[in-house]
């Protein structure tokens, strides 16, 4: 240990998140039955019980054996040590998100989100959506980059800024209440 060392701070144990984007809901659906197929051994969790129940509702009508979402207030923490997560949103307060990511010590964290989902709004998906398709880019396509999981840290630290001070849009404020 250096002299200086505890000037960087704690060491989260909390594994790097991985974020998984598309462009619309339906291609995310599809994206994330295809991990799943590939590695049937990840723990899928969802922040609001409308997530957990659009994710039914799709596993419903898919081919195979999709396994069941499970609301992150009904999960312990503790209980998924080891696991491989992977979350079907992230919450739209990042305060709230790590306190419960932080808790897991999760081998793995993966969060799939589409620029359509209602968590995305606020983070200006539909800029991005329109951006997106001028490129020529694939619906189905993944986005996966550092930059964009930056990206995400920091809209979710200015939502955790404004949190109480600005009106929710009314389909957000219906998404946090099945949080």
């Amino acid at each position: 240990m250096g002299l200086f060392d505890f000037l960087k701070g704690k060491k989260s144990d909390q594994p790097e998140i991985r974020d998984l984007v598309w462009m619309t809901v339906e291609a995310k659906w599809k994206g994330v039955a295809k991990l799943l197929e590939e590695d049937p051994n990840q723990r899928l969790l969802a922040w609001s019980m409308q997530t957990v129940d659009a994710w039914s509702d799709f596993s419903q009508g898919y081919p195979g054996n999709l396994p069941k979402a499970e609301h992150m207030g009904r999960v312990m923490p503790g209980r998924l040590q080891g696991e491989n997560l992977l979350l079907l949103e992230h919450h739209i307060y990042l305060s709230e998100e790590n306190s419960f990511l932080n808790d897991t010590q999760a081998s793995r964290i993966w969060v799939a989100s589409s620029l359509e989902d209602v968590i995305m709004l606020p983070f200006g998906s539909d800029r991005l959506m329109g951006l997106m398709q001028q490129m020529g880019a694939n619906a189905d396509e993944v986005i996966a980059h550092k930059m964009v999981s930056a990206s995400i840290r920091r809209a979710q630290e200015k939502m955790d800024q404004k949190r109480g001070k600005v009106a929710l849009d009314p389909e957000l404020e219906e998404w946090m209440k099945g949080v």
